[in-house]
């Protein structure tokens, strides 16, 4: 309710950042709203691994209209899934990783890391705060991990410290929107 369509709105313009024909894996893509957004720019040629750790939010996507594109539904946690070395082109983790406490954080990213292929892309849409975030900004993330702990039972307090992570990644991309409070990075990984 706080953001509107603006936390749609960050994914659909990172889709114009795949290449056509890419292997894609996307973690966490809830309904699989995306999975139409995805066809509506690539009717074919794609090869999507989809994967959601809920059954519920699995069913509703396979329900979605994804045209000629191939899909693979997983419903398991990241964690618990066998990934391919560097098989994708690009990853897509819509506000995914920011769930996880740091050491978590970081056995999620590298087991995605080591799936993404050399040059590889991964499109990566979060929360974002700084030093320069709003006290409000810094309010909501607090209530935000407060009533996601209670609902969904995460285990974050806190986002976790991406710039860190991802500095051996070139940055093709960087937007900020919703007043510097949520990012979109076109990461790049190195040969």
């Amino acid at each position: 309710m706080v953001f509107g369509q603006q936390l749609k709105s960050v994914q659909i313009e990172s889709l114009h950042y795949i290449p056509a024909g890419s292997c894609i894996l996307i973690v966490g893509g809830g309904t699989g709203w995306i999975l139409e957004e995805i066809a509506n720019l690539f009717p074919s040629g794609l090869e999507i691994t989809y994967i959601d750790k809920s059954s519920k939010m699995i069913e509703l996507s396979k329900k979605r209209n994804y045209q000629l594109n191939t899909v693979e539904f997983i419903n398991a946690p990241l964690e618990d899934t066998s990934l391919k070395h560097d098989y994708y082109n690009v990853i897509l983790t819509p506000f995914f990783l920011d769930c996880f406490s740091q050491p978590t954080f970081e056995v999620v990213s590298e087991k995605l890391d080591k799936s993404l292929n050399p040059l590889g892309l991964w499109l990566y849409i979060d929360f974002y705060l700084s030093a320069q975030s709003t006290f409000m900004q810094k309010i909501l993330v607090k209530f935000m991990y407060t009533f996601f702990r209670l609902a969904s039972r995460i285990e974050a307090r806190k986002l976790p410290d991406i710039d860190s992570y991802f500095s051996t990644y070139n940055v093709l991309a960087k937007k900020m929107y919703y007043h510097n409070f949520i990012q979109l990075q076109v990461l790049q990984k190195s040969k």
